[in-house]
């Protein structure tokens, strides 16, 4: 077989795996988003004292009472995104390490027996 052909497969493939990375980053990242904000309800009490202690912090740099609750809401929502995008990674890190494990087994098969076979002759 042709080596600029088998290269140029090789490019290929490598291109198609990293956009189908690209989207499935981006589609867990809204998933982890989703999953994040529905735990971001008045009764938890745990991201309302977050939120109480985000709006004394906008408070002692300044923030003008009315919009301590916003400037809080906006740190929230913006360690969500944070959150989220560290679990996509994750997620894309081991679609990865899967991905090179499963092609790891046949890449080590097909060498032995090119070895086999180049021993033979």
């Amino acid at each position: 077989m042709n080596p600029n052909l088998m290269l140029g497969l090789a490019a290929l493939g490598g291109a198609v795996f990293a956009a189908l990375l690209v989207l499935l980053m981006e589609r867990r990242t809204a998933f982890h988003s989703d999953h994040l904000a529905d735990g971001l309800t008045p009764g938890n009490s745990v991201a309302m004292s977050t939120l109480s202690q985000l709006q004394g912090v906008a408070g002692r740099l300044g923030t003008s009472e009315s919009q301590q609750a916003f400037a809080a809401s906006e740190l929230v929502g913006r360690m969500e995104v944070f959150w989220a995008s560290i679990y996509a990674y994750q997620d894309g890190f081991w679609v990865v390490v899967a991905a090179l494990t499963i092609i790891l087994v046949p890449s080590w098969l097909l060498t032995r027996w090119s070895m086999n076979v180049q021993q033979k002759q």
